[in-house]
Formats: C-alpha cells, sequence, structure tokens
C-alpha cells in the first residue's frame, strides 16, 4: 500500500511539474492572434507589416517579446499589440514602431507592459482606454504623437520608470483618476510633459519634465492632484500650469 501512495504521489508531484512548467508556445509567423491562455514567446521579428501584428484575444497570457521587432508601415487601424476585454495580460521585452498604435489595452484590467520600446507610432505609444489597475514599467515612448495616453474612466494604473520624451505630449491623462506617475522622465516634448485633462486623485511624484516646448506639467480641469518632488524648470517655455483646477498640491 505504501508503495501505491509512494507512485501516486510521484505522479502528482510530475503532474504539479508540468503545469508549472508548461513549454511555451512560440510565434514563428505574424500576424498572429493569440486565443488560449498560456506563456508566448515570440520567435521573430516583422517589417513594414500593413497588419495589426500581435492580437491577444485571451486572458492569461504572457508575451516575451525576446528582444524582437514589430515594425509597421502607419497603416490606418493597425497596431503592434492589440488588447480588448481581457485580463491578467503580460508583455515585455519588445520594441513596437511604425503604427498607428504601438500597444492597445481597451477595458482590459490587471496586465502589465514591461521593458517595452514603443516608439515612432503615429498617434499613440501605448494607449489606455476604459481600463484599470495596469502597470506600465521600464518602457520608452518616444517619439510618437503621444507617449502614453490614458482615456476616459482609465483607473488605478501605475505608470512608473518611464521614458516619454521627444513626442508631442509625453503622458496625456483624459477623464482618469487615481492612477499614479512616477520616476519619469517627459522631456523634450513639442507641447506638453504631462497633460492631464478633467482628471483628478492623480499623485505625480519624482518626474522630470525639463526643455519641452511649452508646459512641463500643464493640469485643466483637473482637482485633487498631488505634484511631488518634480523638477519642471529648466527650458520648458512655462514650468507647471494649473488652470480651471481646485485643490491640487505641489
Amino acid at each position: 500500500m505504501n508503495k501505491i501512495h509512494a507512485y501516486l504521489g510521484m505522479l502528482l508531484v510530475v503532474g504539479l511539474i508540468s503545469c508549472v512548467y508548461a513549454e511555451p508556445t512560440y510565434i514563428n509567423n505574424l500576424p498572429y492572434t493569440i486565443s488560449q491562455s498560456g506563456n508566448y514567446v515570440l520567435n521573430t521579428s516583422c517589417t513594414d507589416s500593413h497588419n495589426t501584428a500581435i492580437t491577444i484575444d485571451a486572458d492569461n497570457v504572457v508575451l516575451d517579446g525576446n528582444g524582437n521587432i514589430l515594425d509597421g508601415v502607419k497603416t490606418v487601424n493597425t497596431y503592434g499589440v492589440y488588447v480588448n476585454n481581457h485580463k491578467n495580460i503580460t508583455i515585455r521585452d519588445l520594441t513596437v514602431r511604425e503604427f498607428i498604435n504601438g500597444i492597445y489595452l481597451s477595458s482590459s484590467s490587471n496586465n502589465t507592459v514591461s521593458s517595452v520600446n514603443a516608439s515612432n507610432n503615429n498617434y499613440y505609444g501605448i494607449y489606455l482606454v476604459y481600463s484599470s489597475n495596469n502597470t506600465i514599467t521600464g518602457v520608452n515612448a518616444s517619439n510618437n504623437t503621444y507617449g502614453i495616453y490614458l482615456w476616459d474612466s482609465s483607473l488605478l494604473n501605475v505608470i512608473t520608470n518611464v521614458n516619454a520624451s521627444n513626442n508631442n505630449y509625453g503622458i496625456y491623462l483624459y477623464s482618469s483618476y487615481s492612477n499614479a506617475i512616477t520616476n519619469v522622465n517627459a522631456s523634450n516634448n513639442t507641447l506638453y510633459g504631462i497633460y492631464l485633462y478633467s482628471s483628478s486623485f492623480n499623485p505625480i511624484i519624482s518626474v522630470d519634465t525639463p526643455n519641452n516646448t511649452l508646459y512641463g506639467i500643464y493640469l485643466y480641469n483637473s482637482s485633487n492632484n498631488t505634484i511631488t518632488n518634480v523638477d519642471a524648470s529648466n527650458g520648458n517655455k512655462y514650468g507647471i500650469v494649473i488652470n480651471c483646477s481646485f485643490n491640487n498640491s505641489t
């Protein structure tokens, strides 16, 4: 009997190990749609793509870019990575460039975008709409129209350790609340380093916004935001401007 128990226990351990160390799915051709949960490793790059490169249509997905490059031609309605109404997704170690939108999350929550270079896209490097509890970290979002854009009721997102430079707008929040912006470089943008429009209760902490053509930080119709440990004094036409906004602390 003890031998049977030992054998069954061994089978259980092997089964658990198989679950934990399941082999990833390698993506060898693009465009590609992820339709099942699991770990995916990008094993190829694309150049001058006229289509959305990767669509994630499942929850609980890890997309490891493996250092590869998704490159488009700025075709209308194309995305480097497209996610709509999904959760628990990690996107990491990837370059996304020359699309209309680099990485797009809509109605999606509890996702992480890390170690991503989202640059030279026509409109948005990273775009979140109706999306909450997401983390954007270790990201370079440069040479887009908008480096990082949160739109319409995007809540409780964390943007940290990010470079959002050489865009028109470094980081733009529109009607978005209780998002944390920390350890960000938003410099050398042609209009605004950080722009909050109708966005409240957002802490902005440890941010550098020098050498933007107009504003380092601009708040319009945005209240109860906290701006702490910010350098917006060098090279901007205006450092920090608070317009039609109340109960903000600097």
